[in-house]
């Protein structure tokens, strides 16, 4: 007879829509008992939806990863083991690697049987086209901060603004301040600069401030 361990995580409004502690314990055991696995212990979270950390869910897991007494973890959904399509599918893949099985009870997903591992296979590659989307957002949401800068206007990794260093050092020569320099060149907006900028990106360049 496998020894398994429950799994339960609810939030305050969980409680109240019906997806309570005692629904899903209810689930688990009798789920366990249909099965005829040994039920050992039951791990819950409550109220911690929205954090990352789950003091209980690392718990748990640690002990099926390293107890070879234990052979796999029960929830009631799939949504309680994990958030997303990669961080469910993450933490069912420690499991599978470690020779461990694992089972919801609401969407009848078992390991242990064929048809879980073939929705296993389909929960892999929906986790891998999530990742993939997670990162072409990032990347694109980079290349509009370089084009056009963060939603406070403030630019990211702007390429800096060419400056003619020989008019600037002309104007230096003949004791242009650097706030009447800034100001010249900021006539012109495709070399609009302010004074502490222009300083700053002097220094850079090793000019004389």
């Amino acid at each position: 007879m496998p020894n398994m361990v429950g799994y339960l995580r609810v939030s305050t409004g969980e409680q109240v829509e019906g997806f309570g502690l005692k629904v899903q314990k209810k689930a688990i055991e009798d789920f366990c008992n249909y099965k005829k696995y040994n039920l050992l212990e039951i791990f819950k979270d409550e109220g911690l939806s929205g954090m990352k950390h789950r003091p209980e869910f690392e718990k748990m897991m640690k002990r099926v990863l390293t107890n070879g007494n234990v052979d796999g973890v029960v929830v009631y959904s799939l949504t309680r083991f994990g958030r997303s399509t990669i961080e469910l599918y993450t933490n069912m893949l420690k499991l599978k690697d470690s020779g461990k099985t694992f089972a919801s009870t609401k969407e009848s997903f078992d390991l242990s049987t064929k048809e879980g591992r073939l929705m296993f296979g389909m929960l892999a590659i929906l986790a891998e086209y999530e990742r993939d989307t997670i990162v072409e957002r990032m990347a694109e949401g980079r290349a509009y901060a370089e084009k056009y800068g963060t939603k406070s206007g403030k630019p990211t990794h702007r390429p800096k603004k060419p400056i003619n260093w020989e008019y600037v050092q002309k104007m230096r020569n003949h004791n242009i301040s650097w706030s009447k320099i800034a100001k010249m060149l900021s006539d012109n907006p495709n070399t609009k600069i302010t004074r502490q900028t222009l300083v700053k990106r002097a220094k850079e360049e090793g000019e004389y401030v």
